[in-house]
């Protein structure tokens, strides 16, 4: 009799971790294999497989969204093992048990949504501390991100500084180090951790971003994961390796990496991009408005933010309205996605994104709220190609529309919504933003259903 083992994992750990677990094992009892299936969720490893139990197996399906805890266990059987998605397992376990091994897409994506799931617990958390800082400081009639209010002599005032500028904006700060770490721990676990952080630090410190943080965490990986097999040292010396030896030269390769390469290119794009924007500006307000929202929305926060530079300069230097179509492309995507997520259920009858993606919606939505775009980046590396061109064409939109109707802002007024009534015009604003949510909203719907219908197939 055939033997197959299984491990379940998401991010949450919870509903769908224990519903992929229960499709495979009923899939093999129904074809006559036997079959034992693990579990990594919200109560740690549950029925964990044995040395023995991966030895004996036929067939080793991993069902994750997320790296696996313990994946060293599965060294030198990778030639058994089937990666499938959780909402695969679910659906179509019968067919994924003889399933060929994914492709290097997949295997890819598996890398960044590991490090998009430790990402999303710093970012969420870091826009509410920002948000509430910014709210008191509107509402006392302050800047809360003014470098004054860190010296300033009122305690009150240094406190809502602080807590924005310092403990929000920090927080924030961790995204990028945090999103690179776990990428290249998924690729070669532990010893890509500090490797992976240092090149996240310095994707943000060179301003290549969320491009950056990808490109420098896949990287680290690959190259740890090069030196741990290929240095070799006997049993009595391979905590010097493991501890100096692989993080310290996996680091040297990253910062080589980083200021050879990534910081040059992520150069040469951020001035290419703005002397496309500026050639485009020759073109009238509002086809400059939506290039500069167009611009924000591609990225999600990455180099192309130079349009959020740029648009401040041309308020403050040529007079041009271009502050608030940068802020519209920053909302716009992340307020459509979570809406998206939000009303699937109305529209359709029936649910078509995973509880997992549900709850990143939510996310994504209240984020959105606050100006800050980094929250639908888990939908977008789900479906890049669709993605990308959606949040370039709903931003462009909408960045057209706000300018045609006249709506303008000073710089440094916030794209959350408690910056919008400060706006001339804000009802101009508000017709903006919600046109382009709509259309995003609209889009990804479409998609969701469509892919739904295809994987019930």
């Amino acid at each position: 009799m055939k033997k197959i083992v299984a491990i379940c994992a998401c991010p949450m750990g919870v509903a769908h971790t224990y519903m992929a677990a229960d499709a495979i094992e009923d899939a093999a009892n129904c074809l006559g294999y036997a079959v034992k299936v693990e579990t990594q969720g919200a109560s740690g490893i549950e029925d964990k497989l044995s040395p023995s139990d991966i030895k004996e197996a036929d067939l080793i399906i991993i069902a994750s969204a997320v790296k696996i805890s313990q994946s060293d266990r599965l060294s030198g059987y990778e030639d058994k093992i089937v990666k499938v998605e959780l909402k695969q397992a679910i659906n179509n376990s019968e067919n994924i048990i003889m399933e060929e091994k994914q492709s290097v897409w997949k295997e890819f994506q598996e890398h960044l949504m590991t490090g998009i799931s430790y990402m999303i617990p710093v970012i969420v958390p870091a826009g509410i501390i920002m948000g509430i800082g910014i709210m008191i400081g509107q509402f006392i009639g302050v800047d809360a991100n003014s470098a004054k209010l860190l010296t300033s002599g009122d305690p009150i005032l240094k406190f809502i500084g602080w807590i924005t500028q310092v403990a929000g904006a920090g927080m924030m700060g961790l995204m990028f180090p945090v999103f690179a770490a776990f990428v290249s721990y998924s690729i070669c676990d532990k010893p890509g951790l500090a490797p992976g952080f240092i090149g996240g630090y310095l994707a943000k410190e060179m301003g290549s971003g969320f491009l950056g943080a990808i490109a420098i965490g896949i990287f680290a990986g690959y190259a740890v994961k090069f030196l741990n097999e290929h240095i070799k040292f006997s049993r009595t010396f391979r905590p010097v390796k493991n501890l100096f030896l692989v993080p310290v030269g996996g680091s040297i390769l990253v910062i080589i990496a980083s200021y050879f390469v990534i910081g040059p290119i992520g150069n040469i794009l951020i001035s290419a991009i703005t002397a496309f924007i500026k050639m485009i500006g020759e073109f009238g307000a509002v086809t400059l408005g939506a290039v500069i929202s167009a611009s924000m929305a591609f990225d999600l926060g990455g180099p192309i933010k130079t349009a959020l530079a740029l648009s401040m300069q041309l308020n403050t230097d040529a007079g041009v309205n271009a502050w608030v179509p940068a802020m519209i492309g920053a909302v716009i995507p992340a307020i459509g996605v979570g809406l998206a997520t939000i009303v699937d259920k109305a529209v359709f009858k029936k649910a078509v994104f995973t509880d997992q993606m549900k709850t990143d919606g939510f996310a994504c939505f209240l984020l959105g709220f606050m100006g800050i775009s980094e929250g639908c980046i888990p939908f977008a590396i789900k479906d890049p190609l669709f993605m990308v061109p959606l949040n370039i064409i709903a931003s462009g939109i909408g960045g057209a529309i706000a300018v045609a109707l006249g709506t303008s802002a000073q710089t440094g007024v916030p794209a959350a919504i408690w910056g919008w009534p400060l706006a001339h015009n804000p009802v101009g604003w508000v017709i903006a933003v919600l046109v382009g949510s709509l259309i995003v909203c609209a889009g990804i719907l479409y998609r969701a259903k469509s892919l739904s219908e295809k994987t019930e197939k």
